[in-house]
């Protein structure tokens, strides 16, 4: 069954047109997912001002003090590892007791 040349082109057409609806639904996924990963990173770091106790704060003065922060690490790198120390402990500690708490 010989098919036109005319007949190849039109069929290709569909194909790429399918191709590219599906092109568009990945990337739309892809975005989706992203944006809820950030939205999830970003409840995340909320929860750390509560659990630090600066939930009270207005938004300049955490900023400022973020920024200090930023200034601290880039001047004294080593100052991040003790405050890593600091907060893995911390959290660990939450961990234990909500994990003991299920019991």
């Amino acid at each position: 069954m010989a098919t036109t040349r005319q007949e190849r082109i039109e069929k290709l057409k569909e194909q790429q047109e399918k191709l590219s609806r599906r092109l568009k639904a990945e990337q739309s996924a892809a975005s989706k997912d992203k944006r809820k990963q950030e939205a999830r990173e970003k409840i995340q770091l909320g929860g750390l001002f509560f659990i630090a106790g600066l939930n009270g704060n207005d938004k300049g003065s955490l900023l400022g003090a973020l920024m200090e922060m930023s200034k601290t690490i880039k001047d004294n790198p080593q100052k991040i590892k003790e405050w890593k120390a600091k907060g893995d402990a911390l959290l660990a500690g939450r961990e234990a007791e909500r994990k003991a708490a299920k019991k």
